[in-house]
């Protein structure tokens, strides 16, 4: 028998302005800035009051403050012409080159550091993927059509290192040819620049390169650096597995040769880039970030700022405003209120923005204070539950505000979500969250590498001395647990870190 019941139920519904208003906490601050000028587009109410030069917002001088806690900020760059900031961007990008192109210059030498000097200037100048740079080396070079075929296709099958992973049987298949044939086109390719691009494997790679040192320094260079050429040479090309585990003493005994010149071999390697390629796909990836946050320190406390002077400001266009007052006919003034009432709901929702990113920071740098105090490697375990308790706000809600957020203090620039970091369990432990844990993974890495930095380094420590040492420092965990760790940093075992002399 079927009955028909009531029962009293509780359900939570967000309404549509509290749906709104997380969706513009959560944006970053590129995401917001593309969802202001989209809504301006959408919206003839909405007026923008800023101009954008040189990847900034510069603050129309006419437009009042809406906060006065950041004016110094916007002053500062209302003050420096468009030219000057856009002089200002650029440098910063040219720095950054720079700084990645080093290897260039080690190749070829002082005669051609001038054509070096150019090189760096056109990708400066350009910003070239690795395709299309290999690809204007060939200009004026004159191929057969196949042939120049089967070098774009190369070219165009690199990954993003610079090497060629593809067996030369498929291309053959593609282009109907034999293997020698696409060998050829190959070979085209890794007589091009970068040093080394083209290869099929690591120990192609470094052979490309250290031939291409030896033609263009070796003249110039005297029979000791010589016979050190030859020998990394053989290095690469049978002992780069010796190598890899420091295996020094066995590769000296091999060639007969002293310790020390090993060495030299070693260093003269270890300039070679394992990776040619990478230094383009960097440059297309590579972004800068606006900090949502800034942690600054007056008068020996923390003070909390969030700058919005990247964020474009707007206003009520003022002819729609009276026309609202003057205009006679219902529907267009119920359109016009319910556009003015979406620019003043934005204006409210950024300032709850501003206002929840204030407080959950502050929350953040009182929970890692001895972080802002002392800097990378002081983080305490922090989750979300912890921010929201002392913010009183949701997990949600907290998740939602770091999310794509920058913090800038004294030590750098960092994700809010950086500072998010769990309790590492001790040895015998089940659990990696204690309460009452402060051993964070930072500080595990950073205790270790003190530790290393101070072993002798003829006979390094073994991962179970390296354990007692931690536990002296009041760091209990097993000996795979630092294994673990230690790969995880990237630190080499015992072996690979012994040095021979």
């Amino acid at each position: 028998m079927l009955e028909v019941t009531m029962k009293p139920l509780q359900n939570q519904v967000l309404s549509p302005d509290l749906l709104q208003y997380f969706k513009v906490l959560q944006f970053s601050s590129e995401e917001l800035r593309e969802y202001m000028e989209q809504m301006a587009q959408d919206n003839p109410v909405m007026e923008l009051k800023d101009i954008r030069v040189a990847g900034l917002y510069v603050p129309d001088r006419e437009a009042g403050a809406e906060t006065a806690e950041l004016d110094g900020e916007a002053n500062a760059f209302s003050g420096i012409s468009a030219a000057e900031l856009k002089r200002m961007e650029i440098q910063r990008k040219l720095d950054w080159l720079a700084s990645t192109d080093h290897q260039n210059r080690v190749y070829y030498g002082d005669d051609t550091e001038r054509a070096n000097d150019d090189y760096i200037q056109d990708l400066r100048e350009y910003g070239e993927s690795l395709q299309e740079y290999l690809k204007s080396q060939l200009v004026d070079s004159l191929f057969p059509e196949q042939d120049r075929e089967i070098i774009d296709y190369i070219i165009d099958s690199l990954d993003k290192n610079g090497y060629f992973s593809e067996p030369l049987s498929v291309a053959a298949a593609i282009f109907h040819t034999d293997e020698q044939k696409i060998m050829k086109a190959l070979q085209v390719v890794q007589d091009l620049d970068p040093a080394g691009v083209g290869c099929r494997d690591l120990k192609e790679c470094l052979l490309l390169q250290i031939k291409r040192r030896n033609v263009h320094t070796g003249e110039r260079t005297d029979a000791n650096k010589r016979k050190v050429r030859l020998l990394s040479k053989s290095i690469i090309a049978e002992d780069l597995r010796e190598l890899a585990r420091n295996r020094i003493h066995l590769i000296a005994r091999k060639y007969h040769i002293d310790i020390e010149t090993v060495h030299e071999a070693v260093a003269e390697i270890k300039k070679l880039n394992p990776k040619p390629g990478n230094a383009f796909n960097d440059r297309m990836n590579f972004q800068y970030v606006t900090p949502d946050v800034l942690v600054v320190t007056l008068e020996g406390n923390f003070q909390i700022l969030a700058p919005d002077f990247h964020i474009p400001r707007f206003t009520v266009n003022r002819y729609y405003s009276q026309l609202l007052e003057t205009c006679e006919e219902e529907k267009t003034r119920k359109y016009l209120r319910d556009k003015i009432s979406e620019v003043k709901r934005l204006q409210d929702e950024l300032k709850m923005r501003s206002s929840t990113l204030i407080h959950v920071s502050r929350a953040l740098v009182e929970h890692q204070h001895r972080f802002f105090e002392m800097g990378p490697g002081n983080k305490i375990p922090m989750n979300l539950g912890d921010i929201a308790t002392k913010t009183n706000l949701s997990i949600s809600t907290i998740s939602r505000t770091f999310r794509c957020k920058y913090l800038q203090c004294r030590w750098g620039v960092y994700p809010m979500n950086y500072f998010l970091t769990y309790a590492i369990a001790g040895k015998g432990e089940k659990t990696v969250q204690k309460k009452e844990c402060n051993v964070t993974i930072e500080h595990i890495k950073a205790e270790l590498c003190k530790i290393i930095s101070k072993e002798d380094k003829r006979k390094p420590l073994s991962d179970q001395e390296i354990m007692e040492k931690l536990k002296e420092r009041g760091i209990e965990l097993s000996r795979r647990t630092i294994a673990k760790y230690r790969l995880h940093f990237g630190i080499p075992d015992k072996y690979g870190r012994r040095e021979f002399s």
